[in-house]
């Protein structure tokens, strides 16, 4: 179950089948929402992956050219790529070696990584 203090402004759920961004009226109502029921975290897919703004590279998924080059200027700032561990049946940040289920997860590491949203979907 998602909790509140794992999602910010824009991070992506499933409403009913539609993704919807999250936004502050999310937070507002929090205590209504009923995350078992109706808004549910996204898993990752390959195919999610892309349509969240995603390069595949052989296995790994990174952010796009201009996301890259940020980051290769912004020294101490490391650009994210994900791949799937088939060992562990997850998928994982080649960076922080952090495993993440959701793309919500992969939006905020992105984010905390390098100061970009990934918000398009």
């Amino acid at each position: 179950m998602i909790q509140a203090n794992e999602l910010r402004i824009g991070n992506l759920l499933e409403d009913h089948g539609e993704y919807l961004p999250v936004g502050f009226d999310t937070f507002k109502d929090w205590t209504k929402f009923n995350f078992g029921e109706f808004l549910k975290p996204i898993p990752i897919t390959e195919d999610r992956l892309l349509k969240l703004g995603l390069v595949q590279n052989e296995m790994l998924f990174k952010p796009n050219e201009d996301i890259e080059n940020k980051c290769k200027g912004d020294l101490g700032f490391k650009c994210p790529s994900f791949f799937f561990n088939k060992r562990l049946g997850k998928w994982m940040c080649c960076q922080t070696r952090v495993c993440v289920e959701y793309i919500h997860q992969v939006q905020n590491l992105v984010f905390a990584l390098t100061g970009v949203e990934l918000s398009e979907f």
